[in-house]
């Protein structure tokens, strides 16, 4: 499964290096370890070592490479 192991703020990672993108509402942007699924399917873990707060635009870096992009969903 791939593993997403840090947050990058939005403006601070290389948006060509985008693989998918996960929208989540407010309640679920606050995390630390949880199975998600992107908007296109594809499954990865996000494992951080602590909880924090994921903002619209923020990069979720890849261990294998590359990025999720985080976005808001309208609530």
């Amino acid at each position: 499964m791939l593993r997403a192991t840090e947050v990058m703020p939005s403006g601070h990672w290389p948006a060509s290096e985008r693989r998918a993108t996960v929208t989540l509402a407010h309640h679920d942007r606050h995390r630390r370890r949880i199975r998600l699924t992107a908007d296109d399917g594809m499954v990865f873990l996000l494992d951080l070592p602590e909880a924090m707060l994921l903002r619209d635009g923020d990069g979720l870096k890849l261990e294998q490479g590359g990025y999720v992009e985080v976005k808001a969903a309208i609530e």
